[in-house]
């Protein structure tokens, strides 16, 4: 646990005993009218009505950045004020501190992975290249072209139907559907 976390959490607790104090004194609507009997009140209460309209903004947004869902946040913030806003930073924090695990065990795997390979007494596979099958020495007509094209096109499931461009041709080939004027 980080000492973000820790020390979110006791101001948590802080804060609801004094808050639960205050309701118990006043009840949830006494907490208002206290704040609309002077003008100083009603000051504090417009203040900390903007503060959370404000944190509510941020937090929308900072979720939005995290792949987070604010809205439980807001929502508790505008019933409960600040506390919606703490709540969204211990959550926050306990959502970082698990990708932070997640991240280093995945460097760990990866660092295991790539030393065994290394120890490993298989010898790598060379790449596929055209050492494999070699090109022809000459440059081949438009049909071979189209023909080879097609018989991989339709390997992979798909169908061609046009060979505009190559070699700058664009002419009439094996398979090709006729040619629209631009």
């Amino acid at each position: 646990m980080s000492g973000r976390l820790v020390a979110l959490i006791l101001v948590i607790l802080a804060f609801g005993a004094l808050s639960a104090e205050a309701l118990i004194e006043t009840g949830y609507f006494g907490i208002f009218q206290m704040h609309m009997q002077s003008w100083a009140g009603m000051q504090v209460l417009t203040d900390l009505v903007i503060a959370c309209l404000l944190g509510c903004i941020w937090m929308v947004r900072d979720a939005g950045a995290r792949g987070l869902n604010a809205w439980p946040f807001v929502l508790v913030t505008l019933a409960l004020g600040s506390f919606g806003l703490l709540f969204y930073l211990v959550f926050r924090e306990m959502r970082g501190e698990a990708r932070h695990r997640l991240r280093a065990s995945s460097r760990a795997g990866s660092a295991a992975m790539i030393s065994w390979r290394r120890a490993s007494s298989i010898a790598p596979q060379p790449a596929i290249s055209s050492s494999v099958r070699p090109q022809p020495a000459q440059r081949p007509d438009f049909a071979s072209i189209a023909q080879t094209s097609m018989q991989g096109e339709e390997m992979a499931g798909r169908r061609v139907t046009s060979f505009r461009g190559f070699y700058g041709g664009g002419g009439q080939g094996i398979g090709t559907r006729p040619r629209t004027p631009r």
